[in-house]
C-alpha cells in the first residue's frame, strides 16, 4: 500500500508545485505509516529531484500530450499497481481536471485545494479555504479512498536528500481525444511564471479626487 502523486513536469523539469505536491504526499505517507510514489510523463533525467523531496519511487511513462481522460486512466491503471489509497495531485489545471475523474472511478472521497497535511489523528481532516479565502473549512474524509488537490505555495518543500527508484511504467490508455498544438506560458519580465516565485510583490496607486 502507498500513496501516489502525480508529479506534472515540463520538458523534463518539475516545477516548484510538482516538488511540493510530493513533499505534502512524502510527509503524509511517513505520518500514515507507508511509503510515497511519484508518477509522471515523458522523459526525465534520474529522478528529477522528486527523491530528495521524498519520493521513494518515480512511475514513468512515455505518455505524450495532456489529454485528461488518457491521464485519468494512466493515474487509474498506477494506482491499482501501487494498491494505493491516496491520491495526491497539485491543484493546478491539469490536477483541476484529472483529480475528480479520478475520485469518481474510484468511489473516492475527495478534497480539492488543500492548504495543510491531513490532522489524521482526528480520522482524516482535511484544511482548505473557502469563500475565496475569506474563511478556513476542516473537511473529514471517510471514505477507504481519497484524492487530494494541494493548494501550491501552501505546504512548502521539505527535501529529505534521498533518491527515488526510477521504474519504466505503461498501461492501455486508449485514443486520445485532446491534442494541445501550442502551449504558451506567461511568466514576469525576469522569465520566473508567478506560481514558481518565492515573493510577489504588488501595489496599487491610488487616484485624489479633489
Amino acid at each position: 500500500m502507498a500513496i501516489l502523486v502525480f508529479a506534472d513536469q515540463h520538458n523534463g523539469t518539475f516545477p516548484k508545485s510538482s516538488l511540493e505536491a510530493v513533499s505534502y504526499a512524502a510527509r503524509l505517507a511517513q505520518t500514515t505509516g507507508t511509503t510515497c510514489t511519484a508518477l509522471t510523463t515523458g522523459p526525465v533525467e534520474g529522478d528529477g529531484g522528486l527523491g530528495q523531496a521524498g519520493a521513494a519511487r518515480l512511475l514513468v511513462t512515455d505518455l505524450k500530450g495532456q489529454d485528461s481522460q488518457q491521464l485519468t486512466r494512466l493515474v487509474l491503471a498506477a494506482a491499482e499497481k501501487e494498491a494505493a489509497h491516496i491520491i495526491i495531485f497539485s491543484h493546478d489545471l491539469m490536477g483541476k481536471l484529472v483529480a475528480p475523474r479520478v475520485a469518481a472511478r474510484l468511489g473516492a472521497g475527495m478534497v480539492s485545494g488543500a492548504t495543510a497535511l491531513p490532522a489524521v489523528s482526528y480520522g482524516f481532516v482535511v484544511r482548505r479555504h473557502v469563500f475565496s479565502g475569506k474563511a478556513i473549512a476542516d473537511i473529514l474524509a471517510d471514505t477507504e479512498k481519497k484524492v487530494i488537490t494541494v493548494t501550491p505555495n501552501s505546504e512548502g518543500i521539505v527535501m529529505t536528500g534521498g533518491a527515488a527508484q526510477v521504474e519504466s511504467f505503461s498501461a492501455d490508455l486508449g485514443e486520445a481525444r485532446t491534442h494541445v498544438r501550442e502551449t504558451r506560458t506567461e511568466s514576469n519580465e525576469h522569465g520566473i511564471p508567478l506560481p514558481e516565485a518565492d515573493l510577489v510583490v504588488s501595489a496599487e496607486i491610488g487616484r485624489a479626487h479633489v
